[in-house]
């Protein structure tokens, strides 16, 4: 299951540009992740709220999120 590999490999990081990992809680239904806080609000509403940004740097940004 790619959840549960990504959760282990959140486990074994350790690197300031890689959110932190505290807690995982599992029920029948639903993973529960405990993360590090990172305030600054989210991408999301930096692309939609923010300010407008170059083309280059958006292509740039997707490429690094693919």
């Amino acid at each position: 299951h790619a959840t549960l590999r990504e959760i282990d490999i959140l486990r074994d990081v350790s690197h300031s540009n890689i959110v932190k990992l505290y807690e995982v809680y599992e029920s029948q239904r639903h993973i529960y992740l405990v993360m590090q806080f990172l305030p600054g609000g989210t991408l999301h509403d930096k692309l939609i709220y923010g300010k407008p940004m170059r083309e280059d740097l958006v292509v740039q940004l997707t490429r690094k999120l693919l």
